[in-house]
């Protein structure tokens, strides 16, 4: 069986490998350099970040089994200090209850976890998937033919893909939120009892503050701290196509609220932009699904807009197929 899977992010990266744990050999068709989708990691000068997700907490799903047992655990740590809460410009313990869940993380950055999973597989990277047509036998993908293929990346993405099939009812109503994501390094040493900040109500510019340098080692140098602040959604969105400089001012002024003078200035600084960060308006695998045969939907809006739920949708996905 000669399956297509579109897409080298968490959840198709799962598919692919689901499958060829089932003795088929899948081809992954990935239009980045590299696999991961919003599980990617940045260095600037000598400092390192973790620009989309922050931190992956398996919760017991299909991806702990994969993490812990059968995946290299070559710099894999478990985060230590618990996720606190911020609020007008104060910080205070968090939820207990989010602070007892297991986080992890790569010194490696976040990235890692895309590249274990991508070993052994055949993925071919700076491929963009621009035509999808449907034979009688399986579907055409850039003119090649395949039995099946799963469409993994974010579905705002598949949409014109599915319009070339007469497929389009299945995201009906999907829609994704933008995100902006601030990278800032300092020239200065930072330490708290926790590692990352949430706003619990999600209204003010700034929603997120990941202490990349607390969280865990190697992303700083010594005396040096680095930070991800994530913009909200009504920010990301207004200001998505500001200059770098206008949508950091924010952020910087956070920063220097939260923790002193000396955060006000960074010495680094980049911003990067997330078109389709998380599913705002999602529908379910069944729905996306439902007469499928050959053609499967997989992706964070059929499940959730956290690692270890874009995996196991991955893992559904293939499984699915198989049983057709």
């Amino acid at each position: 069986m000669n399956i297509a899977v579109v897409g080298a992010g968490i959840s198709g990266l799962a598919a692919a490998r689901t499958l060829a744990q089932r003795g088929l050999k899948p081809v992954v068709l990935e239009s980045g350099s590299g696999p991961g989708g919003r599980c990617t990691t940045q260095q600037i000068g000598p400092y390192k970040f973790d620009s989309g997700a922050t931190s992956i907490a398996p919760r017991g799903r299909s991806l702990e089994k994969a993490m812990l047992e059968e995946l290299s655990q070559e710099g894999l740590r478990q985060v230590e200090r618990p996720i606190w809460s911020m609020a007008f410009g104060r910080v205070s313990p968090g939820d207990a209850a989010k602070m007892a869940i297991s986080r992890y993380v790569y010194e490696q950055g976040i990235v890692q976890l895309p590249k274990l999973l991508a070993q052994g597989l055949d993925v071919r990277y700076g491929v963009k998937v621009e035509t999808l047509a449907k034979e009688e036998s399986g579907y055409l993908v850039n003119g090649e033919p395949f039995d099946a293929v799963v469409l993994s990346a974010p579905l705002p993405e598949n949409a014109e893909l599915l319009a070339m099939v007469g497929e389009g009812w299945r995201i009906g109503g999907v829609r994704y939120r933008s995100c902006l994501s601030v990278l800032l390094g300092y020239e200065a040493a930072f330490d708290a009892p926790y590692h990352a900040l949430i706003d619990p109500e999600q209204r003010n510019p700034v929603i997120w503050v990941s202490a990349e340098s607390v969280k865990t080692t190697g992303r700083a140098p010594e005396g040096h701290s680095s930070f991800v602040v994530q913009m909200g959604s009504r920010f990301s969105t207004e200001h998505f196509q500001d200059s770098d400089y206008e949508i950091s001012r924010e952020a910087k002024i956070m920063m220097g609220r939260l923790f002193g003078k000396a955060f006000e200035d960074p010495a680094a600084m980049q911003v990067r932009r997330w078109l389709h960060s998380q599913p705002e308006i999602s529908t379910s695998f069944e729905n996306a699904n439902r007469n499928a045969t050959s053609l499967i939907l997989a992706g964070d809006a059929l499940a959730g807009p956290r690692v270890e739920l874009a995996y196991e949708v991955g893992v559904r996905a293939a499984e699915y197929l198989l049983q057709k």
